[in-house]
């Protein structure tokens, strides 16, 4: 029985949970109506997906992670579990994931969902001993899960919301990552991953702390959220850019496991707060009857990515002529 807990330790099983609460936030944000059997499948999709990416992560870093103090111990190193085992369950995870996304919610998060899985095993983590780059990949694979949500929510659409959501992660694991790799960086140049230097990692994470505060703002402007959380954001934003800048302005052990420490209550009490001053959210149209579309270009915004959307394949309503060109052909005459 042993099993189980191997494969939730090669899935990072703590972390692959922070990307399913995030798919969960970005599902009530954008749903009009619960659906229970949606989000259920949604969330099933979804884990799936974030154990796959982090499965296929550890089996890449093998010989990576067998130099670190703090990774040594997990199951490939350790001896737990074959390669080759672990790579047939993060293959297979690989595909149920997204094949159960597309199948039972919708294919938009099924494309998302595997597009995130080959960022992460295929280009992130090959990318974390070649360029400190890897960073900014490692971020946009974070900013995708709620809009997995978002997407399971609003039957595909993806529009200035969503995107709003995916944007404020991204800029989230910037101060978060940066400072926990400040604190192990012996542990990462034991295991050869490039890293920003000291004072530019922390002013990264700094124009990332800062960057919260005008997203979050945001929020209530496109009709997300009631004006009340921009409000509270404000002040939980300022805690944290308090410490970022503390960080940048002494980047040492101390500011960094502090920084590190605040970005673990920050972003749960900001997604909660957006939660709490949730705005109701009509059907893929606001409350006067206009389009995501028309909504965005009445703020002079880019209008919503139509290719997601599925309701302009099928027409709003059927004329009487159509139904009789159908029924008895085209230039069938008029119905009597």
């Amino acid at each position: 029985m042993h099993w189980p807990k191997i494969y939730m330790e090669l899935g990072k099983i703590r972390l692959s949970g922070l990307v399913v609460a995030t798919t969960a936030s970005g599902y009530y944000m954008g749903c009009a109506e619960f659906d229970p059997a949606t989000f259920a499948c949604t969330i099933a999709g979804t884990t799936l997906a974030a154990l796959s990416a982090n499965t296929l992560n550890q089996w890449y870093e093998v010989a990576n992670d067998a130099k670190m103090g703090r990774t040594m111990k997990r199951p490939l190193p350790s001896g737990r579990i074959s390669p080759n085992h672990a790579l047939g369950a993060g293959l297979t995870q690989a595909f149920l994931g997204p094949a159960l996304l597309s199948t039972t919610v919708n294919p938009v998060c099924g494309a998302i969902a595997a597009s995130n899985i080959a960022l992460y095993a295929g280009c992130y983590t090959p990318l974390k001993v070649v360029h400190p780059i890897n960073t900014w990949v490692g971020a946009v694979v974070g900013g995708l899960p709620p809009l997995i949500g978002y997407a399971a929510a609003t039957g595909g659409v993806v529009d200035t919301q969503g995107l709003l959501l995916a944007g404020i992660l991204y800029s989230w694991q910037f101060p978060h990552f940066m400072a926990l790799a400040h604190y192990c960086k012996k542990d990462y140049l034991a295991g050869g991953y490039k890293m920003l230097k000291d004072k530019a990692a922390a002013a990264v994470a700094l124009r990332h702390c800062i960057a919260l505060a005008p997203m979050s703002l945001a929020a209530p402007y496109l009709g997300l959220t009631t004006y009340a959380f921009g409000a509270e954001s404000l002040c939980i934003n300022a805690i944290f850019t308090y410490y970022g800048y503390k960080f940048y302005q002494h980047p040492n052990i101390p500011n960094a496991r502090q920084l590190f420490k605040t970005s673990l209550w920050q972003l749960p009490l900001l997604l909660s707060c957006m939660a709490l001053h949730k705005q109701a959210q009509d059907d893929k149209r606001n409350d006067a009857g206009t389009t995501h579309a028309e909504s965005d270009q009445a703020h002079g915004l880019p209008p919503v990515f139509s290719v997601f959307n599925y309701e302009g394949l099928v027409p709003k309503q059927c004329t009487a002529r159509a139904i009789n060109d159908i029924a008895n052909g085209p230039g069938s005459g008029p119905i009597r």
